[in-house]
């Protein structure tokens, strides 16, 4: 079986976040869309088109919610992909991640911290 190249490896590591990104915008489009529907829903007096306002905010409520999961769900899916992807084939595998505590912040704030060695 022929090994894989470097580009097609990299290409699928960006293509999957670019794609898991313009989910979540495109989840948040429909969700700020679902608002103003839902604004001028409760601003209506007419009862039929009440009803179409409110019709209409709970469709784009349940589209922007459905983009929501399937970025969380691309993102999850990449992350898999990436833990199992051979170590020769990933181009950060000398970077050391790693979480500390931000000094002189009320509560504690938690930072991630990239390190990347050459």
């Amino acid at each position: 079986m022929p090994e894989a190249s470097n580009s097609n490896i990299h290409g699928n590591i960006h293509g999957n976040g670019a794609a898991a990104y313009g989910t979540l915008a495109g989840g948040l489009i429909v969700h700020n869309s679902y608002s103003k529907t839902y604004d001028k829903y409760v601003a209506e007096t007419n009862a039929i088109e009440r009803a179409n306002l409110l019709d209409k905010s709970q469709k784009q409520l349940t589209l922007s919610g459905a983009l929501f999961i399937s970025a969380a769900t691309i993102w999850a899916a990449n992350i898999v992909w990436v833990a199992a992807t051979p170590n020769k084939y990933r181009p950060l595998q000398y970077a050391k991640l790693a979480l500390i505590s931000a000094p002189g912040t009320q509560g504690g704030a938690t930072l991630l911290s990239l390190k990347v060695n050459f």
